[in-house]
């Protein structure tokens, strides 16, 4: 379960010591900013992966959680974006490192992230149950293949071997993210370092009475995971002072609507996604952490966008975009997008893009 790419970097297309993986100017050339330390969201890692192995689609096949994940959300806006729980590991010293590395670490931190959000769903306990259980199965399997390996491991290159050793660690780092933050849905005692490490990994046990050191994050998700767990949070409730477009129609077939639009009529460009976008129209409290979207169509195309939509919205239109702050034309895209410019915008060379608008859109009927 959700182990895909971490396995392939074991024993796949990813494992650091094939010839394919060793081009030091394809990795310098995809290491991006965005792909290091992505800020709008885990998953925009996840979107520049997808792209730099476009042509390795089985990489993305795992859909373990995607029936959990379309189930409705709690009154609840929590996110995992960077690890919680910190273990040594080498330091980088060349591009194919610093490349693995940023992939092993952020995709840890999807994963870890992906398992809160079907949490968090309005699912059962006994579906929560079967999330955590089947992960934590999922992940000591993996650390007995990866202690069943380390004669295999041993004979590689150094560079290979120090990206084994950040992948032993963020795989044991996930497990026991799941632990400490569901202990309440497990099924088994939770693992020490002796069971890790001499029994998973037959390797030598840290000697540190602390081996790892706890983000203060992990709490905050912990006493959250709790609070589902006891049924304290139990429906969506209005939130005082809430800032929304008050989306009134059917999600999934925005979802869908989104996802054409952007596909046909390249709507976003990136760091946005069509995940992103989703969030901001459907969101009952936008904040400035929200994504910030970043549009790829001129403003009068969107501008149709919106006036088409907007039967399905109860405050949807130029002026609370502005008041959003989160939205972003393509040819100024330094500044928020100011109501005045949306209203302003005319042309007649998006007239053939209308008809194809409505088809699409007619989908929300």
């Amino acid at each position: 379960m959700e182990l895909t790419i971490l396995r392939s970097i074991l024993l796949g297309q990813l494992r650091p010591w094939l010839s394919r993986n060793q081009n030091n100017k394809f990795f310098t050339t995809n290491l991006t900013p965005q792909f290091l330390n992505p800020i709008n969201g885990i998953d925009e890692y996840y979107n520049l992966l997808k792209d730099i192995y476009k042509s390795d689609r089985e990489l993305f096949q795992d859909d373990s959680l995607t029936i959990y994940l379309k189930q409705p959300t709690l009154n609840i806006k929590q996110q995992i974006s960077e690890p919680l729980i910190v273990l040594p590991h080498p330091t980088a010293t060349n591009p194919i490192e610093r490349f693995y590395y940023a992939l092993i670490i952020n995709e840890v931190t999807r994963v870890s992230n992906n398992i809160l959000q079907a949490i968090i769903r309005d699912i059962k306990d006994i579906d929560r149950k079967y999330i955590v259980n089947s992960i934590k199965s999922s992940i000591v399997s993996f650390l007995s293949i990866i202690g069943d390996n380390q004669s295999v491991i041993k004979t590689q290159d150094q560079t290979s071997q120090n990206i084994m050793d950040v992948l032993q660690s963020n795989t044991v780092r996930l497990l026991l993210e799941i632990e400490l933050l569901y202990p309440h849905y497990l099924s088994s005692i939770q693992s020490d370092k002796y069971q890790i490490f001499s029994e998973f990994l037959k390797t030598g046990v840290p000697t540190e009475e602390e081996y790892y050191i706890e983000k203060p994050l992990l709490k905050e998700i912990s006493n959250l995971s709790t609070q589902v767990s006891k049924k304290i949070i139990t429906q969506n409730l209005d939130i005082p002072d809430a800032f929304s477009f008050k989306f009134k129609g059917d999600a999934e077939k925005l979802k869908t609507v989104i996802n054409q639009l952007t596909l046909k009529f390249d709507f976003i460009k990136a760091p946005t996604t069509e995940k992103h976008l989703f969030e901001v129209l459907t969101s009952k409290n936008l904040t400035k952490q929200s994504p910030q979207i970043y549009l790829d169509c001129e403003t009068v195309v969107f501008k149709y966008f919106i006036n088409a939509i907007k039967i399905y919205f109860k405050n949807f239109n130029p002026t609370t975009m502005e008041k959003s702050k989160l939205f972003r034309s393509k040819d100024n895209p330094e500044k928020t997008l100011k109501a005045q410019t949306i209203y302003s915008s005319k042309s007649e060379d998006y007239d053939d893009k209308k008809e194809g608008i409505n088809s699409i859109i007619n989908y929300m009927q």
